[in-house]
């Protein structure tokens, strides 16, 4: 019993020491270049939404070019070159938001870290880990 419950600490503790990191801050009322730990769901989702989706070229009911930037799980899909590529305006692909103005470069530094931070949706991570600990302490209950 002390065993079970020993590897199930462990594994939870290796769980939280994941590359899943959440940001503990309040919600953002202004944007900022902060550009540490950068959350899928609080800084480029917004962004996304916004420029691209709304817009009604990247939603999953048009998805122009093939590229749907909607909900993490079909962003993660997308070659992230490409967005790069399209919101610096390097020459290698049409610049985007198409038609408009070059996002601010606060915006652009925001999506290169999170790309550049492996694209991590911190929110996932976060209800994960939640998950697991209530699991874990339902299970402790038991005995």
């Amino acid at each position: 019993m002390k065993n079970i419950l020993l590897l199930l600490f462990a594994v939870f503790l290796i769980f939280n020491l994941s590359n899943c990191n959440y940001d503990q801050t309040s919600p953002k009322t202004e944007v900022s270049c902060d550009t540490i730990n950068v959350s899928f769901s609080a800084d480029v989702l917004p962004l996304f939404l916004n420029n691209c989706v709304a817009s009604g070229c990247h939603n999953t009911a048009d998805a122009q070019a093939g590229v749907d930037l909607s909900s993490y799980d079909v962003v993660i899909a997308v070659d992230t070159t490409w967005i790069i590529d399209a919101i610096t305006w390097n020459g290698n692909v049409t610049p985007m938001p198409f038609g408009e103005e070059q996002l601010p470069s606060c915006d652009i530094a925001l999506i290169e870290a999170w790309i550049h931070q492996g694209s991590i949706d911190y929110l996932f991570c976060t209800r994960a880990r939640e998950e697991v600990f209530f699991a874990l302490m339902m299970y402790c209950d038991l005995f």
